[in-house]
């Protein structure tokens, strides 16, 4: 079975990606970043909105944008 699901831009490292989610609430730019942890081999992923502005990500924001099976 194929599932929907966004396409992603990918930073060079591959530890940076960004989609548009599409939802009841407009588009929304959103990204996801994997970083590594003081313990070895243990990773912390983050998934947030990134302000348009500014660049940053917003980690607090909740959206609820209808769509978080494809996300």
């Amino acid at each position: 079975m194929e599932i929907e699901r966004y396409q992603l831009k990918t930073s060079r490292n591959q530890k940076v990606f960004e989609f548009t989610s599409e939802g009841i609430n407009g588009d929304i730019r959103k990204r996801i970043t994997y970083s590594k942890m003081t313990i070895p081999g243990l990773y912390n992923l983050a998934l947030g909105d990134v302000d348009e502005i500014s660049n940053k990500v917003n980690y607090d924001m909740v959206t609820n944008n209808g769509d978080r099976e494809k996300v």
